[in-house]
């Protein structure tokens, strides 16, 4: 009795993990997949952001709202897994993380592919993440335009 009270929980645990990996990879697929390896928060001493369209100045923002805004911001990217990156195309925005331990983290961007860790990847919600950067870090600039 108490063996089959055990296979049986078993089972159930399998077939729920069986279902929840295959909701987890059709989620990825459909919706696109996150960056891996965005740092966290308390991490980042400051921010730099570029965006060469705009403005030829580099914005530097050391204070912990503007940090968590730029790590939100590029915490919320997500990519396509099949839709093939246009490497070809220059980035828009950048923006440069500089942790606490010295390193540093570049992001770079366009309106159709981020590249991060020196790969290209095509970029699923399009316009998103610059139409974002934009009303967040560079709102004064375009209003001038």
């Amino acid at each position: 009795m108490k063996d089959k009270v055990i296979k049986e929980g078993v089972r159930c645990f399998i077939a729920v993990f069986i279902s929840t990996m295959l909701i987890m990879g059709i989620s990825i697929f459909v919706e696109g997949m996150y960056l891996i390896g965005i740092p966290d928060i308390d991490n980042v001493q400051k921010v730099t952001i570029s965006y060469s369209e705009i403005t030829n100045e580099i914005k530097e923002f050391s204070d912990e709202e503007q940090i968590e805004l730029a790590v939100k911001l590029t915490g919320s990217l997500k990519y396509s897994l099949t839709e093939k990156a246009d490497d070809k195309t220059s980035p828009m925005i950048t923006i440069t993380y500089y942790l606490e331990d010295g390193q540093s983290l570049s992001i770079s961007a366009n309106r159709d592919t981020v590249w991060w860790k020196g790969k290209a990847h095509a970029i699923k919600d399009k316009e998103t993440f610059i139409k974002m950067a934009e009303g967040v870090f560079f709102l004064e600039e375009i209003q001038a335009e």
